[in-house]
């Protein structure tokens, strides 16, 4: 093959490596369980590259920054880096998982292909930790908050005027969607209290609606708290840890599931805080079931509202 990728390309040591020189340890990588196809490689705003898996299992990279996309073949997967440095950390197996969840690397069309791209990378994984050593970097160092998107510093709560509040708030779909819904549930509380101090017919359907609402804003409350990416992050980390930790624990030392003691709190979900906000999401529908209970115990089985 013509091109930057068409043979293995030796730097000097002394200096970073660059993206043409990383794709070049990618072209002619072979892996079987490969899903064969053709991928997008974009990696800040300049570099793209073009990775073919042939039939064979053989990965073959074209340096596609001069053609545009209808030049391409169809593609499979797209797979794209905010900057260099989210690309590298990727490939030395550092990336933090914030760093999906903040839309730094970001991923169109067949995910599941594009997981299967893994082992063709290993031979670049190999040559930067090669080259790591080299130069005296620290390969695990941690990426900083620049480098992910992030505020390096927390955000006060009342520095709305920013716009450091609004990214570290609003920065992301899934916080968007959940203060909409907190703020709605929000609204829907103070229009069933003041439907419910009116009196009237319609009294009791009210506070069981005021109940239900508080009991949704706590639950989603607890949804807000994991929306941050950073708590999302946390929260993902800590359950690899964990079944990492059961997979190297001996049976003796961690029973299997199904034969463990577990406490209430375990059994209800509330040791974590999506379980907490779940468990309030399920008891946000009780006060319903209470009053739909009372007004079959009152009008009856025979009646309209009764079952007959």
């Amino acid at each position: 093959m013509g091109g930057v990728c068409s043979s293995r390309v030796q730097p000097p040591a002394a200096r970073q490596m660059t993206v043409p020189e990383a794709f070049a340890h990618v072209d002619g990588a072979r892996a079987e369980r490969a899903s064969r196809g053709a991928y997008l490689f974009e990696v800040g705003k300049d570099e793209r590259f073009l990775l073919i898996v042939e039939e064979s299992g053989v990965a073959r990279v074209r340096d596609v920054r001069r053609q545009g996309k209808q030049e391409l073949p169809a593609l499979t997967s797209t797979i794209a880096y905010k900057s260099s440095a989210i690309f590298f950390a990727e490939a030395r197996g550092t990336l933090p998982v914030v760093a999906y969840l903040t839309g730094q690397v970001r991923v169109s069309g067949n995910l599941k292909a594009a997981e299967s791209l893994e082992p063709l990378f290993l031979p670049l994984t190999a040559a930067l930790k090669e080259r790591d050593a080299s130069i005296g970097v620290d390969e695990d160092a941690p990426m900083d908050a620049d480098m992910l998107g992030l505020p390096a510093v927390a955000v006060p709560w009342h520095a709305v005027h920013t716009r450091a509040w609004w990214a570290s708030h609003w920065g992301t779909d899934m916080l968007q969607g959940t203060w909409f819904t907190l703020i709605g549930t929000f609204l829907w509380l103070v229009e069933t209290l003041i439907l419910g101090a009116q009196g009237g017919p319609e009294q009791a359907i009210a506070w069981a609606q005021a109940a239900s609402a508080i009991l949704f804003l706590v639950s989603f409350g607890f949804i807000a708290e994991i929306a941050y990416p950073q708590a999302m992050a946390s929260m993902l980390t800590e359950q690899a840890r964990r079944e990492l930790t059961a997979k190297e624990a001996t049976s003796a030392l961690l029973p299997p599931p199904l034969e463990r003691s577990w406490a209430w709190r375990e059994r209800l979900g509330l040791t974590n805080t999506i379980g907490r906000g779940m468990s309030c999401m399920f008891a946000a529908f009780l006060p319903f079931v209470v009053l739909a209970a009372l007004a079959f115990a009152e009008a009856g089985v025979g009646s309209g509202v009764g079952w007959g």
